[in-house]
């Protein structure tokens, strides 16, 4: 479980990086505004990964 975290955790901080926020800002921003950044292919992978990364790591720490 150990590396599970670890592998979590290091991607969550290059998405934090990348967009310079954490997941609940990026979501919130994502959740108000309609802008045609978030219609791209990549911004919507990383969405929905950084999601799943959160997700996961909240269940394994639960």
């Amino acid at each position: 479980m150990n590396d599970d975290v670890t592998s979590i955790d290091t991607r969550i901080k290059f998405f934090e990086s990348k967009y310079r926020m954490s997941f609940d800002a990026y979501k919130k921003i994502w959740d108000t505004e309609d802008n045609e950044k978030h219609y791209t292919h990549e911004s919507e992978s990383d969405y929905l990964e950084w999601e799943a990364l959160v997700t996961r790591r909240k269940r394994l720490w639960a």
